[in-house]
């Protein structure tokens, strides 16, 4: 059980991407491909010939082929095939996914939620002369995978502020006491233990929790400086524990 949870936290921005995948690209086929709304309209005569009434009905669609509303449709569903590639490029390998890439996710799924929304309104009043009318395959696909992408786009933006590091305001004295007593290396190289949960690990996120790992610059403190001021002997930052919770250093 623990092994099939330890997999799930290192793989779950992976997991997300999927599902976010998975609804975008239906969403976007569902529009596309099908009407996203039908409507009908009934005529009654009388025919003198038969000495009956005549009925008499009128099928019509809403699609991509609309004039009207068809650019609208297309434009959703172009918007939905962008999260899909967004989708598809994080399911592979979420470096080259960064928070704007995300954001931009976001604001793309909303808009189609919107129009899928906004449609079914002008649609009751638009259509609401007519016999009858219906909402087809393509609003679902709009409605549901603009607001389910919406949804899983927000979860793994989460998950990198999650991993975001936001300097505390007493940092810049701490660096001002580390700088006094020794200079820092220039080179800025990655942590090695993740600053959530202090597993051993390399790149740019943790392959356990999915934390967006930090940088940092290194310091190379004397051990009588260390034990002086308790600051951590990578980093330069205060800490106490086992980890820093700044650089994910491990603690003697």
């Amino acid at each position: 059980m623990e092994d099939i949870r330890d997999k799930l936290k290192k793989n779950r921005l992976r997991i997300v991407y999927l599902l976010a995948f998975i609804f975008s690209l239906t969403g976007a086929i569902l529009l596309l491909a099908f009407n996203f709304a039908e409507y009908y309209d009934r005529y009654v005569y009388w025919d003198s010939g038969l000495n009956s009434y005549v009925y008499e009905y009128t099928y019509g669609e809403v699609s991509i082929s609309t004039d009207i509303y068809g650019p609208l449709i297309a434009l959703s569903g172009t918007f939905l095939l962008i999260t899909t590639f967004i989708s598809l490029v994080g399911m592979y390998n979420p470096k080259f996914v960064n928070k704007k890439t995300i954001a931009l996710g976001l604001i793309l799924a909303f808009i189609v939620f919107l129009l899928a929304a906004i449609g079914t309104v002008i649609a009751s009043s638009e259509l609401g002369d007519y016999s009858d009318w219906w909402v087809e395959a393509g609003f679902y696909g709009g409605l549901l995978g603009g607001i389910f992408t919406f949804i899983f786009f927000g979860l793994n933006f989460l998950f990198m502020k999650r991993g975001s590091f936001q300097e505390p305001k007493h940092v810049s004295v701490l660096k001002s006491k580390v700088s006094s007593r020794v200079a820092p290396v220039k080179t800025v190289q990655k942590v090695s233990y993740c600053h959530n949960c202090g597993k051993e690990v390399s790149g740019e996120f943790c392959t356990y929790c999915g934390t967006e790992l930090r940088k940092i610059q290194e310091y190379k403190l004397p051990e009588s400086e260390v034990s002086k001021v308790n600051l951590c002997p990578k980093c330069g930052k205060e800490v106490s524990g086992e980890f820093c919770t700044y650089c994910g250093a491990k603690l003697r």
